[in-house]
């Protein structure tokens, strides 16, 4: 078990490298791949049991962390296991994304690596504290006395330790004591029968004077009036009542006073009501969790209660059978994690420009979705994003992807073709696996990785390529297709 685990960007590895040497030095263990990793251990599990063991989870936050779609997973994943996050800062890069929603709040440290202060005597410190509260916490909630039928009170050890008396005066003692507890007892005995024969005469007397107490005839006429005096007052003011809410809704013409709307805000251009979502605030923000109607047209609106809507929570459609059509606020940056998931009769979403990040299996099994809009403002489509869109024929892939993960769009059995952008960097395994209707593609010069098995299945496809740093990925590819 270490207490940290150490997130970064492979491009940011050597002063990774040197912060895991400085906390390791000072008397910390630290976690960091690949180090950490032994050889034929599975990645993906090596990094979660990490993260679940570690006792601080530490990122360093970066340019090119912010891309990484590998330290993305990792926060979300030290989100969800509660653990206490530290954000190392080392540029200028602002928040953004998933990284602004997870690490809002956290304690920031922001340094100038140019100025060779790195601030690790003070983050240190800080660590040890984190570290020694949590050990203090764990302690208080396993210090329990147990307590058993068979043993002694402690505080009778102490007493009987402490006595220099003859043991015939501790004998005396004993015999006084259980006389005291017997007498007590007997007590006890008689106070609860005295106060059950009280009980018993108060019962009885109460039922006397409930058959003495009769009402007279006058008395009985002024309660009749009294209650229907009563009745005709409460049927005045539910008739004023409706009468008020007639005035009040033909002068603002319904806007506000709309049962369907909740009272929560109005309902511009076919927005959705607010009643059919569940949202909560954070730092003056709304992030809508999930759809509860069953509306096949969807319009998430870009405000709440006059507050902005910045993110979605992931699964906020997760297995929705109603949903066929979506259109997303303009405000948001990502498409969360199984947003979409297995929604079998969606056929249509508006992705807005703005959304950066296109979330693990975001739109899995959308069986209905025909053609996807990929804005320009997203950079990365996460693993199994579309995976299993089967009448996904048409994708217009934004000119500034860089990273297509694993198994993103296989088995993708109706896409014919699609121009990847000269912005990509890498493609996962399997990302164009089993297609089996694409019949050519072409890798873009700036590549820098892609996985041999990227299109297995894909019997006739024709792949172009220039001659460049990635030609053995390409001859794997190849190789791979020639032995399918």
């Amino acid at each position: 078990m270490a207490n940290i685990f150490l997130s970064h960007s492979t491009i940011d590895g050597e002063l990774a490298n040197y912060i895991c040497e400085s906390f390791e030095s000072r008397g910390l263990s630290c976690w960091i791949a690949p180090r950490n990793i032994r050889p034929g251990e599975d990645w993906a599990s090596s990094i979660t049991n990490a993260i679940s063991e570690a006792d601080v989870f530490f990122i360093l936050y970066s340019k090119h962390s912010i891309k990484s779609s590998q330290c993305a997973k990792e926060i979300g994943i030290a989100d969800r296991k509660k653990k206490y996050i530290i954000p190392y800062k080392i540029d200028d890069t602002e928040p953004e994304g998933a990284f602004d929603y997870y690490l809002t709040g956290c304690q920031w440290f922001i340094i100038d690596p140019s100025t060779g202060e790195y601030k690790m005597d003070e983050l240190c410190d800080a660590i040890k504290g984190v570290i020694l509260q949590k050990y203090d916490e764990e302690q208080q909630l396993t210090e329990t006395v147990p307590v058993q039928n068979n043993v002694p009170d402690v505080r009778s050890e102490v007493v009987l330790s402490q006595t220099v008396e003859p043991r015939i005066k501790t004998d005396m003692l004993v015999s006084q004591s259980a006389s005291k507890v017997a007498a007590k007892e007997t007590a006890s005995v008689k106070k609860t029968e005295s106060v059950a024969k009280t009980v018993r005469k108060k019962t009885t007397s109460a039922k006397t004077q409930k058959t003495i107490r009769k009402r007279t005839k006058a008395q009985k006429e002024r309660r009749n009036l009294l209650i229907g005096e009563i009745c005709v007052l409460a049927l005045i003011c539910i008739v004023g009542v409706i009468g008020i809410t007639a005035v009040i809704r033909s002068v603002t013409g319904n806007e506000n006073a709309s049962s369907e709307q909740g009272g929560l805000f109005n309902k511009p251009n076919g927005t959705t009501s607010a009643k059919y979502f569940e949202y909560k605030e954070v730092d003056g923000y709304i992030i809508v969790m999930s759809y509860t109607g069953t509306d096949g047209n969807v319009v998430i609106p870009s405000e709440i209660d006059g507050k902005k809507v910045m993110a979605l929570g992931g699964k906020i459609f997760f297995c929705n059978e109603y949903v066929t059509s979506v259109e997303l606020p303009e405000t948001i940056v990502e498409i969360p994690t199984y947003a979409f998931y297995k929604c079998t009769n969606l056929e249509k979403v508006v992705i807005p420009e703005g959304v950066k990040f296109i979330g693990m299996h975001a739109f899995e099994e959308c069986t209905s979705l025909t053609a996807v809009q990929i804005p320009d403002s997203v950079v990365t489509i996460g693993d199994f994003a579309f995976c299993k869109c089967t009448n996904l024929s048409d994708v217009k892939m934004s000119g500034n992807v860089q990273s297509i993960g694993m198994y993103s769009f296989s088995n993708c059995e109706t896409l014919s073709t699609i121009a990847l952008p000269d912005t990509l960097v890498s493609v996962g395994d399997m990302a164009f696996a089993y297609c089996t209707s694409m019949s050519e593609i072409t890798i873009p010069v700036g590549i820098e990785s892609i996985s041999a098995n990227a299109f297995s299945g894909c019997q006739d496809i024709t792949v172009y390529y220039d001659d460049a740093s990635y030609m053995n990925d390409i001859s794997a590819i190849v190789e791979q297709l020639s032995e399918e």
